[in-house]
């Protein structure tokens, strides 16, 4: 039994070990991407900016694709921001909101430049998250750190941007 002993603290040790391989599903051709067209189908200012930024950054990060412009892209990158939603989830008795739930939703066209083909579509790429407002009586009452409409939409875009670029890369999201 003392000679097992070595071995269980082994495989467990191994079984927390993270693991970070990063695979390719994309076909071997492409090697470059462009962030072609990012359309607002919500009634939002701003948010193609920002979505562009953190695609961008997330694509920068992963290193596997190299952005570059539309013209000479081996892939390009088309996305349809076709929800955005900001709804108080929680109220203080005098009707002050407390909290509220961001969602952003995003479809997506992967466009092979070359072989002038639809890669793959995905709808309904969607984050949400809740946060509390400057003026939520929480901030007050419970000493919690507030965040504003806009901190909340580049942490939400930021997310589906790691999404897209999951897909875009991997094939799964």
């Amino acid at each position: 039994m003392r000679k097992l002993i070595p071995f269980f603290i082994f495989i467990i040790l191994l079984a927390s070990c993270k693991m970070n391989v990063k695979t390719n599903q994309l076909p071997p051709d492409i090697k470059s991407l462009s962030v072609d067209k990012i359309i607002n189908n919500t009634s939002t200012y701003g948010i193609v900016s920002v979505l562009k930024d953190e695609l961008n950054n997330a694509f920068i990060a992963d290193g596997r694709l190299i952005l570059v412009d539309a013209s000479t892209a081996d892939a390009l990158l088309n996305v349809n921001l076709t929800n955005y939603s900001l709804e108080p989830i929680s109220y203080d008795i005098n009707g002050t909101v407390k909290e509220y739930k961001m969602r952003i939703t995003a479809d997506i066209t992967f466009y092979n430049n070359r072989e002038k083909k639809i890669l793959f579509e995905q709808k309904g790429i969607e984050e949400s998250q809740i946060y509390i407002p400057p003026n939520s009586p929480l901030v007050l009452e419970q000493n919690l750190i507030p965040q504003t409409e806009d901190e909340v939409k580049r942490a939400v875009l930021s997310i589906i941007a790691e999404d897209i670029v999951k897909r875009v890369i991997d094939g799964w999201w």
